[in-house]
């Protein structure tokens, strides 16, 4: 089982996915990234690179509301789909620090 943290850029979305992506939930500018079953169906894509018997609803087992938040940001991030990819936690340090 991948582990969330082990997520790297290298697991970025295909142009397969992104078709995938356009087929299920229309183009992709008009892709409404609050909604979770496109997160999950986005997350799906990229973990299943490692973990091809991997299904969507396994996917959502794995995140809480506790968790959430950061760990689909970091899968998010290594997809592609979101820039900046490790503003996270160190981005936030440097911002502190220039206040």
């Amino acid at each position: 089982m991948a582990n969330l943290s082990q997520v790297r850029p290298t697991k970025v979305l295909t142009l397969n996915d992104l078709a995938d992506i356009e087929e299920k939930y229309g183009s992709l500018d008009q892709i409404d990234l609050t909604k979770f079953t496109v997160i999950r169906y986005i997350l799906w894509l990229v973990l299943k690179k490692d973990e091809p018997q991997l299904t969507e609803r396994e996917v959502g087992d794995r995140f809480s509301l506790d968790t959430m938040r950061e760990e689909i940001d970091k899968v998010m991030r290594a997809s592609g789909l979101l820039g900046g990819e490790a503003e996270g936690a160190a981005g936030k340090s440097e911002e502190a620090a220039k206040a």
